[in-house]
This record gives C-alpha cells, sequence and structure tokens, in this order.
C-alpha cells in the first residue's frame, strides 16, 4: 500500500481529497476530510459519513483503517 500522507491533496484549509483506486472494483473510492466547525473534522467516503475527529492529523491517520473496513 502507498504513503496515504502523500496522496492527500487540498482543495482549500477547510477540504482535502483523496481518490483511492481498486483492483476488485471499476473506478475508485473517494475520500474527503472536511472541517465542519471549531475542531470538527468530519472523514466521508463516497459521500457517506464514517467518523469526525478532533484534528486533521487524527483524521487522516485513521483513514486508512476506516477506508478498509468501510471500502465495501
Amino acid at each position: 500500500m502507498s504513503n496515504w500522507d502523500d496522496e492527500w491533496k487540498k482543495i482549500s484549509p477547510r477540504e482535502w481529497h483523496m481518490t483511492r483506486y481498486r483492483t476488485d472494483a471499476f473506478g475508485g473510492d473517494s475520500l474527503i476530510i472536511l472541517l465542519s466547525g471549531y475542531r470538527d473534522w468530519k472523514l466521508f467516503l463516497n459521500r457517506n459519513y464514517i467518523a469526525s475527529f478532533n484534528s486533521w492529523e487524527e483524521a487522516s491517520q485513521a483513514a486508512p483503517m476506516l477506508y478498509q473496513l468501510h471500502k465495501d
């Protein structure tokens, strides 16, 4: 698996995107980390809410594990 930290694309200071391509599915999965309020970073997978975190660092570090749990 590649280094997740290098794949996040900063859209704005409040929004980060990543696309993960899979060999077992057509197309890719979209991950978004979005700051929705003071210390409220939300992680979305294919537009579905997954979890909230207190910082971008927490959200980005939890993303690989949560992606593996929720990608199917």
